[in-house]
């Protein structure tokens, strides 16, 4: 009598690892597709939504939340958009 074949430890392994290269290879493509679309400036009826979505219908100049989550967003994106006017020194330990 022949016993049920069971998945042994390796055949997991390779299993999850072939889940998990799945998973990136998707992850790439949806983001060369976004690029895409972006690329082509195709994506300005979404920017629009989602940026009037986040403020007040009568006083579009006025964002929805706290004044501390506006203060940390205008900071990410200030200290993204450009690069330092001066490079940080760097010194050898001697």
């Amino acid at each position: 009598m022949r016993r049920p074949a069971s998945l042994s430890l390796t055949s997991l392994r390779e299993i999850g690892s072939i889940a998990v290269l799945g998973i990136i290879a998707l992850g790439l493509l949806g983001f060369a597709q976004l690029a895409d679309e972006v690329f082509e400036q195709e994506t300005h009826a979404f920017d629009i939504a989602a940026l009037t979505f986040l403020r007040l219908p009568q006083d579009t100049s006025t964002p929805i939340g706290p004044a501390w989550l506006f203060n940390a967003m205008t900071g990410a994106s200030a200290s993204s958009s450009s690069p330092p006017s001066a490079p940080a020194p760097c010194s050898a330990i001697s």
